[in-house]
């Protein structure tokens, strides 16, 4: 078998989005991809394509990838928390500059459940444009 059918792979851009807020605002869920049969997510990414994120405690962005369940409206945390932190000094996101989630082996989808990334700004930050990007193993390609 070829090992490109492995590891389909599947990527995802979306914008311009843009949320903003002060701390303890709900953000913004966006839907990504619907689980056609059993799967993991094995990596992922987000991409700041939009203005950059200066380094600081109160302005920063943070993002979660969840679990949707096939109705879409659930918010199972499939990673942890990325993009900035509260009450340190945060690095700030670069524009075009991905940064990971850490998936941990937990980032795994039934059939028909919903794959979707939660965005909420802390501060006067924003994200105008931003992309999120995925690899997934579906489980009639795994080994």
């Amino acid at each position: 078998m070829n090992s490109y059918l492995k590891r389909p792979n599947f990527s995802f851009a979306f914008g311009p989005r843009t949320w903003a807020g002060g701390a303890g605002t709900a953000g913004a869920t966006v839907l990504l991809w619907r689980a056609p049969e059993a799967c993991e997510v094995t990596a992922a990414w987000a991409v700041n394509n939009g203005t950059a994120i200066a380094a600081g405690a109160t302005d920063y962005i943070t993002m979660t990838l969840i679990n949707g369940g096939t109705a879409g409206t659930a918010l199972t945390a499939l990673c942890a928390t990325t993009g900035g932190t509260a009450g340190g000094d945060v690095a700030g996101w670069a524009r075009r500059t991905p940064i990971a989630f850490s998936l941990g082996g937990t980032a795994k989808l039934a059939q028909g459940e919903w794959l979707g990334v939660k965005a909420i700004g802390y501060g006067g930050s924003l994200i105008s444009d931003f992309a999120v990007h995925f690899d997934v193993t579906l489980a009639s390609y795994s080994d």
